[in-house]
């Protein structure tokens, strides 16, 4: 078995335009569509 390449690819337009689809007036403000906390204490 030969090796493999992972990609990850965070697309964060995709949700943004499903949201905007679904409620088009967030096409005329900022949103957050969001948030994660990547670090620990």
């Amino acid at each position: 078995m030969g090796e493999a390449a992972i990609i990850h690819v965070n697309i964060v337009d995709y949700p943004a335009a499903i949201a905007q689809a679904h409620d088009p007036s967030l096409a005329r403000r900022p949103f957050v569509v969001a948030a994660e906390c990547v670090w620990s204490s």
